[in-house]
């Protein structure tokens, strides 16, 4: 018999990511479009991270702002990272 198909949305998939990533003290990354991943962290203060790069092109920042609103950022900063291949937009939520 096979299973039935799950969806997971995508801010779960994000949480998911984040607890995994405190639990292991890893940065987690997460495939959220062929051209288009999440690298995320947690601190033990409670300061979240969210690196978004794509292989070709750069995030939009509202895309950033979207996404700190689905996972219930507090106060957070929006920041470029230029890497050697790619162009990752940062959003910081503020810890404790």
């Amino acid at each position: 018999m096979v299973k039935p198909t799950v969806t997971v949305s995508l801010t779960d998939a994000l949480r998911w990511g984040f607890k995994r990533a405190l639990e292991t003290g890893r940065t987690q990354q997460l495939e959220l479009s062929p051209n288009l991943y999440a690298r995320v962290t947690q601190e033990e203060n409670g300061e979240r991270k969210l690196l978004l790069f794509q292989l070709e092109g750069e995030p939009d920042e509202q895309l950033g702002r979207d996404l700190a609103a689905a996972l219930k950022f507090g106060p957070y900063a929006l920041s470029w990272f230029e890497g050697n291949s790619v162009r990752s937009l940062v959003v910081t939520e503020e810890g404790d």
